[in-house]
């Protein structure tokens, strides 16, 4: 919720269909043609009072959310909304103060409403491989140290969407457990190349390392920084360049 301190004045809370919540056994009555009562609730963190959900796809969710927070006491929109689906609208909208907030453990934003699961779900070929390899009698095995890094294969041609690249590197994906010698199968997801973002500007301390992946004798005398400049996603070397001298 990006504004916490209206927690007291919500009168329900929308999802879109698909949401978890969306199942035959949590469907109740039909509000409206266009919606319809949870059986499940929610829970003011600060008033213990039971908010109802609404599962509507015609609410104004913000691009690529599923929940939808009502607040009529600050919104027309809310409002009508509630009083259409005869919820009820309580008061003292604005009256959560920092304080209380942190007491009940409300507010602050422990995730993004948009990011999900940022470096699984962008599949690329290019990207950091998971050195796990699947095992029927074991389950997920890591790979063994000395086989590191994972390799990447050669890929004459690139499957359709919505799958991994590697699913079709049938000779690569096929490896034995490094546990109990099985035919298993390598991991074929991929991180996006965005996990290196953290660490990889240190790499330009000593670029030509063959025996570190970070000089540690560079590393004490030079870092940290005392100025990051650059975007959350990148920027990392930019910021290491920018503010320091050799």
């Amino acid at each position: 919720m990006p504004r916490p301190e209206l927690l007291y004045g919500i009168s329900f809370i929308g999802l879109r269909s698909g949401h978890a919540l969306d199942t035959e056994a949590h469907r109740g009555s039909c509000v409206s043609a266009a919606s319809q009562l949870l059986k499940v609730h929610a829970v003011c963190p600060l008033s213990r009072r039971k908010i109802p959900l609404l599962l509507s796809d015609s609410l104004p969710y913000v691009e690529d959310t599923d929940v939808y927070v009502g607040v009529p006491c600050v919104s027309p929109l809310d409002a009508d909304i509630a009083e259409k689906s005869n919820r009820p609208v309580p008061g003292g909208g604005t009256g959560a103060g920092h304080s209380e907030l942190a007491e009940a453990g409300a507010g602050g934003f422990p995730t993004s409403a948009k990011l999900r699961d940022w470096l699984i779900s962008r599949q690329r070929y290019w990207g950091t491989p998971i050195p796990i390899i699947h095992c029927p009698s074991c389950g997920p095995v890591p790979v063994p140290e000395d086989q590191l890094p994972v390799q990447l294969p050669d890929l004459s041609h690139f499957p359709k969407r919505g799958i991994s690249p590697l699913e079709e590197a049938h000779e690569w994906v096929k490896c034995s457990c490094p546990r109990c010698g099985v035919a298993g199968r390598r991991e074929t997801d991929t991180m996006d190349t965005f996990v290196d973002s953290s660490w990889y500007f240190l790499r330009f301390l000593d670029a030509r390392s063959t025996q570190h992946a970070v000089n540690p004798r560079l590393q004490d005398a030079l870092m940290p920084v005392d100025l990051y400049v650059g975007g959350k996603e990148h920027g990392g070397w930019q910021g290491w360049c920018s503010s320091l001298t050799l």
